[in-house]
């Protein structure tokens, strides 16, 4: 058992130092080639921003400032900003099957500042379920004594009976409103999504308003924005996009059918209308994404739309990153994670689709990247055999190098000390000296030679 304890614990040394020089190479290296690329022209990508008053425009980033651009869409100049004043919603199915919810969701801080500048601490407290109960208790920063709490029926200052509690339903119930009456960003107020209802809380005047109970189920997407001193909440369902401000008033707009269960960027024209930009799917491996601008009124009326090509920024590193790792570990992390990206592709209609279709991209790296992975792990099993390492550990470590290529060798060789290979006079046979027999004959190690100089107690 101490064997096997001590393997593990050099297989976590040895993977944080190779991880650690991974990170410290890549750094290196990235920071090299982006300096060596910044004297060459360079497309690092377009997205379409939106302005305060809702007028799209392209931003072309660039890592230097002076040579980043705003421009519209018909490619005239624009005063513009590294911030999108849009809003995204994306639609997804919620899950309303009641669930078991895990603590680090039942408990939720919220920081504030109430009027005098002191700060108070908020939690949103849950029940065990994830389609259950909620209710708010606060605290004071200075006093570390309980302000009180707040439910449905407002603020008291002992426990809330179970029937005043919010009725939350999902994992995130919860959204900040981002500003207050006068428009500074605090997140003072936040929204409460409860089942048909919408909350607002006040956390400064601990005042409860529903502003919503009649919403059309079931919402797909709900989002908080500001506008000077309104914020509005958006909520996305499967045939109209609602706006609900602070007091209770909504905008309505009816979703024709190109937009309806598409993800949707919009901007707040003055005239109380949207811009609208709908992302069409993308072409797997090209570096171009199209987008569809329109112009919805409130009444619905949807303009004819206007294409616009947005491009990526390049990744011609992501490859040279598999042979820095020496392992094709990072492309089968790469699909695991990215397994919903198939989503975004045209053509593609699984995520095993979009798995052959990466694997084929990259095949000619995932290949080289191995043959690195085995040759190192080779290279490994040999040194372990030099050193009469048991059959498991040589397995063991060997497996560890193949699986993490070249931050594994590093770990590997940097994690303890290595004995001395000596000639067993015996045998005649490499044996590393850390024993008093050899480890391939099993006999003793001669004694040194006695020189006369040596003192005996």
């Amino acid at each position: 058992m101490k064997k096997h304890s001590g393997t593990i614990y050099q297989l976590l040394i040895a993977g944080m130092l190779g991880f650690g020089a991974l990170i410290a190479a890549a750094v290196t290296i990235g920071f090299i080639y982006e300096t060596f690329q910044s004297f060459f022209p360079r497309d690092y990508g377009t997205s379409l921003f939106f302005t305060e008053d809702g007028q799209p425009y392209l931003w072309h980033w660039d890592p230097d400032p002076e040579r980043i651009t705003y421009v519209d869409l018909d490619g005239n100049p624009v005063e513009g900003d590294n911030y999108s004043h849009g809003v995204s919603l994306t639609p997804g199915d919620f899950d309303r099957q009641d669930q078991p919810l895990q603590w680090s969701l039942r408990i939720s801080p919220l920081q504030v500042r109430d009027r005098n500048t002191i700060p108070s601490h908020w939690y949103l407290m849950r029940d065990a379920r994830s389609n259950g109960g909620a209710y708010l208790v606060g605290y004071s920063a200075k006093t570390k004594q309980r302000i009180g709490f707040i439910g449905t029926a407002g603020f008291r200052t002992e426990p809330l009976p179970r029937e005043e509690w919010f009725a939350v339903e999902g994992y995130s119930p919860a959204w900040y409103t981002n500003a207050d009456e006068e428009g500074n960003v605090e997140g003072s107020r936040f929204a409460l999504n409860c089942v048909s209802k919408i909350f607002v809380v006040n956390l400064e005047t601990h005042q409860v308003q529903v502003i919503a109970d009649d919403l059309p189920l079931p919402v797909r997407s709900i989002q908080t924005f500001a506008r000077g001193r309104v914020w509005y909440l958006a909520l996305l369902t499967d045939d109209a996009l609602y706006l609900i401000e602070a007091e209770g008033q909504r905008r309505v707009f009816p979703l024709p059918a190109a937009l309806q269960g598409r993800p949707l960027d919009f901007g707040l024209r003055p005239d109380g209308g949207l811009t609208v930009a709908v992302a069409l799917p993308q072409v797997f491996g090209s570096a171009e994404t199209h987008d569809l601008v329109y112009v919805l009124a409130a009444d619905g009326t949807l303009s004819e739309p206007r294409q616009v090509t947005l491009k990526s920024a390049s990744n011609d590193n992501e490859s040279m990153f598999l042979l820095l790792f020496g392992s094709p570990l990072p492309e089968l992390f790469t699909l695991l994670v990215g397994d919903w990206q198939w989503k975004r592709y045209e053509g593609i209609h699984s995520a095993s689709q979009y798995a052959k279709l990466v694997w084929w991209r990259d095949r000619w790296w995932i290949f080289a990247a191995t043959l690195e992975a085995a040759f190192l792990a080779a290279i490994c099993y040999r040194r372990q055999s030099r050193f009469r390492f048991p059959m498991v550990q040589r397995i063991v470590w060997a497996g560890f190098v193949f699986l993490f290529g070249i931050p594994g060798w590093i770990g590997y060789r940097h994690c303890r000390h290595w004995p001395v290979l000596e000639v067993c006079p015996s045998c005649q046979r490499p044996s590393p000296r850390n024993d008093e027999v050899c480890a391939v004959c099993g006999r003793e190690f001669p004694a040194p030679e006695l020189k006369g100089t040596e003192i005996f107690a």
